[in-house]
């Protein structure tokens, strides 16, 4: 597993299993994805293998208004720049989509979205045009479906064009688990857009209006939000059916590894998904992970806890990320090191930043 890391300005990464680094030399680096990162020296963009070995040569371009992370390979296929216009590489660094768009998104379903000077639309992984560039947005295919709007209304396309559902929304969100949030053209609300609900494949209202933002639905949850003053928000959640989960009362909240993850009164705490309690709202902030230890801080401290308050590294570090592989980058007196679940050490505190370990939903 190799986490990226920030040393004397220079980014590189550590292979955490066998206590070896990959060079710390690039201006820029990203996570590894597909086994490749791309790495940004001397101002031109490359990919490198986990060995730290570049394979895709540094002949591409940068851009301040482009992450770097938007350049990451998804599906065997990578962005990249020539000449100041985007297209798509290989692993190997040929070119499957030429350079021609202002801007190239991958979608990992056969898709690539586009943008042109005319508008946003969707090309095949050959670059066959199935969306012709007429949008003022597009987002990747799920589910079947594509959001899109017109600038003025959203909606939802197949993904060789025609119009599934009709672009009449103030905002469309993506489906998930077969149901879309929609928002109701003829409501305003604190949050600035018409009231939330959502729809089903057919465009039918499933569950109707009733909160100023409602999210995706991940194992039968989903989260809505209410907006009491333009400043002011309150989270919850809702089943499939649109009945509360847990009320609308929370200052934050997310789902994540099957709970509920949930600040209320400035202080933070864990529900399950029928509302029993499993960590107090006793703690600064937490930050979750799919081995069930969990980065907690409190007195403006972090330790690392399990799913029953037991305390496994006592609360001596400044800042910390998500554990996971066996590790855990904390940082003490302003630099990164890593340690692991008893607290003994793995690499030293020498780095500016370190990156959490990748995330599992």
């Amino acid at each position: 597993m190799h986490l990226l890391a920030q040393r004397d300005g220079k980014w590189g990464y550590v292979n955490v299993y066998e206590g070896t680094e990959i060079a710390f030399e690039f201006e820029q680096a990203t996570h590894f994805s597909e086994g490749l990162a791309a790495v940004k020296k001397d101002g031109r963009i490359g990919w490198i293998d986990e060995t730290g070995e570049l394979v895709i040569p540094l002949e591409y371009e940068h851009s301040a208004m482009l992450s770097l992370s938007e350049l990451s390979f998804c599906g065997g296929l990578a962005a990249a720049i020539r000449g100041g216009k985007m297209g798509c590489i290989d692993r190997h660094g040929r070119p499957v989509l030429d350079f021609a768009y202002k801007r190239v998104r991958l979608s990992g379903e056969n898709h690539i979205v586009i943008e042109t000077e005319k508008g946003w639309g969707l090309v095949d992984r050959f670059g066959g045009m199935a969306v012709e560039p007429v949008y003022s947005y597009l987002a990747a295919p799920k589910e079947g479906l594509v959001q899109a709007g017109d600038g003025h209304r959203y909606g939802f396309l197949t993904p060789t064009g025609e119009v599934a559902i009709e672009l009449t929304y103030k905002w469309a969100e993506d489906f998930s688990e077969g149901l879309a949030p929609v928002s109701d053209p003829d409501t305003h609300t604190n949050a600035g857009y018409g009231q939330f609900g959502y729809i089903n494949r057919d465009g039918d209202l499933a569950i109707g209006y009733g909160w100023d933002w409602t999210f995706a639905y991940c194992d039968g949850i989903a989260m809505v939000m209410e907006a009491p003053t333009p400043q002011e928000r309150r989270y919850g959640f809702i089943d499939r059916k649109g009945q509360p989960v847990v009320d609308v009362i929370y200052e934050r909240g997310a789902f994540r590894h099957g709970l509920l993850w949930l600040k209320r009164e400035g202080r933070c705490g864990v529900l399950t998904s029928s509302a029993a309690e499993v960590l107090p709202f006793e703690y600064d902030s937490l930050i979750s992970s799919a081995t069930g230890l969990v980065a907690a801080k409190r007195d403006s401290r972090w330790g690392l806890i399990d799913l029953k308050g037991r305390v496994l590294v006592d609360f001596s570090f400044d800042d910390a990320k998500s554990f996971g592989g066996g590790v855990w980058p904390v940082r003490r007196d302003g630099l990164w090191g890593l340690v692991d679940q008893h607290g003994d050490l793995v690499t030293p505190f020498e780095y500016q930043w370190m990156a959490p370990p990748a995330r599992r939903k």
